[in-house]
């Protein structure tokens, strides 16, 4: 009897550890990351001969021997009326993975497997977290490949429709049975009509102990990244009519309405993801510019009109209203050295020189390690580090494509993001 219930009690004592160590989360832009088995559809198109008719504009099939295979087409022309073999929104571009001369990787079938077996050996490694939020994942098939030999122990959640750059949830089993996920489409404006929209949002709920808890999961429309770029195309001026910057203005507003709507539903808040934005940039260009979240000055706990244009993302949507919604933007640090530690300091108030982007790009493994993927957290949350930091991880060597040599095969780079960690007390 005495030895049952000291087993009991090593049992409670480990539940009552588990339960101390609070919560790990993670985010992850996973770069165009499909299924082994649409991989397989991928691959067999990209190998295809096509021919450009030059009439239609069109990249027609071809049987011709010399007719140019789609590895070898270029998928951005510069004539946007150029139709491609097809749309991006249904399979990714051929030449996304290229090597440092910026020549295409042709992929195979056992190149892409193990691209996705050096994924899932960094996942296990250094980002296995109880909550996971991915970007670029064409569904849930894909993000099991990618969880590889954790996939077991753990929850997901993706959509259908809209384009191939899902998102998509993993959380642990050991969290609970519960767990709904929704799928937010405003986010995507279809009130723009047939033409690419931008992706919709996606929220998980979960009931951690007796607190209720949602996650949002985002990526926003890319292209309009830092209020500190300047230049003649107003390349990250919220407000201006750069075309991305549009799109990007156009998204506020359902953005907003979806974290005031979450606020009244849940206890707690975690946003993360992929905001193609720079938050602390636009936090520095408030601060020495002196100038609020709207052009015309109005109060952004207001509602906003048609004809009024934003400045700051996050300090329209950070409004405290209702105070629910309040969140605190995490800083993200790099560890891997004091030379990377350095730089993502530097990062955070200014835009980085070429040559700086350059070093830490090649020290962390990604070409996006910093200024994109951010995550921000309920202000209410118990015991929250002040201040909130999360960690960028590095997976230096394979954030990068080489090209097959005599003595090795071709390597796809794993993405051209880094992930993202953060560890959190009980809610």
């Amino acid at each position: 009897m005495k030895y049952r219930f000291r087993i009991i009690a090593s049992m409670l004592a480990c539940l009552a550890s588990n339960a101390e160590a609070g919560i790990s989360l993670a985010t992850w832009n996973l770069g165009w990351h499909i299924s082994q088995k649409e991989a397989g559809e991928w691959i067999a198109g990209c190998g295809k001969r096509y021919d450009l008719d030059l009439a239609s504009k069109t990249w027609l099939p071809s049987s011709k021997t010399d007719a140019q295979t789609g590895w070898q087409i270029d998928w951005r022309p510069r004539d946007e009326a150029i139709k491609l073999p097809w749309t991006i929104d249904k399979m990714p571009p051929c030449n996304i993975y290229q090597d440092g001369m910026r020549n295409v990787i042709p992929v195979t079938a056992e190149s892409f497997a193990a691209r996705s077996t050096q994924i899932s050996q960094l996942i296990a490694k250094d980002v296995a977290a109880d909550v996971m939020a991915f970007q670029e994942v064409s569904g849930e098939a894909a993000v099991r490949e990618a969880l590889g030999g954790l996939s077991l122990q753990y929850n997901v959640c993706s959509y259908e429709g809209y384009a191939i750059q899902r998102l998509a949830f993993a959380w642990k089993k050991s969290l609970g049975s519960g767990g709904t996920c929704d799928v937010n489409e405003p986010l995507s404006l279809p009130q723009n009509g047939a033409a690419r929209r931008p992706r919709p949002g996606l929220r998980l709920m979960l009931n951690l102990g007796k607190t209720a808890v949602a996650f949002l999961n985002v990526h926003l429309k890319a292209a309009c990244v830092s209020p500190l770029e300047a230049g003649p195309e107003n390349r990250g001026q919220l407000e201006s009519e750069q075309k991305d910057c549009v799109i990007l203005q156009q998204q506020i507003q359902p953005l907003e309405a979806w974290l005031e709507d979450t606020a009244r539903k849940t206890d707690r808040i975690i946003f993360m993801g992929d905001f193609n934005r720079d938050l602390w940039h636009e936090i520095e260009a408030a601060k020495t510019s002196g100038k609020g979240a709207r052009v015309d000055g109005s109060d952004p706990k207001t509602a906003l009109r048609a004809e009024s244009k934003v400045r700051l993302l996050l300090a329209e949507i950070n409004d405290n209203d209702p105070p629910a919604s309040a969140l605190v933007l995490s800083s993200n640090a790099c560890t891997k050295s004091d030379a990377s530690k350095a730089i993502c300091n530097t990062a955070k108030t200014a835009r980085l020189s070429r040559d700086d982007r350059d070093k830490l790009a090649l020290e962390m493994g990604c070409r996006n390690p910093v200024g994109l993927d951010q995550m921000l957290v309920s202000r209410a949350w118990p015991k929250l580090p002040d201040p909130l930091q999360s960690l960028k991880v590095a997976i230096a060597p394979f954030g990068v494509s080489q090209s097959a040599t005599p003595g090795s095969a071709a390597q796809l780079a794993a993405s051209d993001h880094c992930p993202l960690r953060m560890e959190l007390p009980n809610p």
